[in-house]
């Protein structure tokens, strides 16, 4: 199983994505609740992907993404942003991220989305 690391500061979303994403037995989650915590996840477990929620306290998703293409072992680990506004309202995701994930999102075909968005 590869890891997943799931950063979102509402517990019920990550609580939600991560019973969703267990359930495909593809991926083993790995969660943090803000960017200071997922750095330090980041770091010592070194997920295959990120979903990164847009908004949190202390830091969004940009500039936590920002923090991890400082770290050398994180700089390539596809980063994918779950939103409820897209930046520039559309579905097209900033620079840096693999992906975008709209919010609120069908728990049914999540894991689907992902592996589109990490397809090459």
């Amino acid at each position: 199983m590869e890891k997943i690391l799931v950063v979102d500061d509402e517990p019920d979303i990550l609580r939600l994505v991560e019973v969703v994403l267990e359930s495909t037995r593809e991926w083993a989650v790995l969660c943090a609740s803000d960017g200071d915590q997922a750095l330090d996840v980041a770091r010592r477990e070194h997920p295959r992907v990120i979903l990164l929620d847009g908004r949190m306290p202390g830091g969004g998703g940009v500039a936590t993404l920002e923090r991890l293409r400082q770290e050398p072992p994180l700089r390539d680990t596809p980063v994918i942003l779950m939103t409820a506004l897209a930046p520039d309202g559309s579905d097209k995701p900033p620079p840096g991220f693999a992906g975008i994930i709209s919010k609120p999102f069908d728990p049914m075909t999540l894991p689907a989305q992902i592996r589109a968005i990490l397809q090459p």
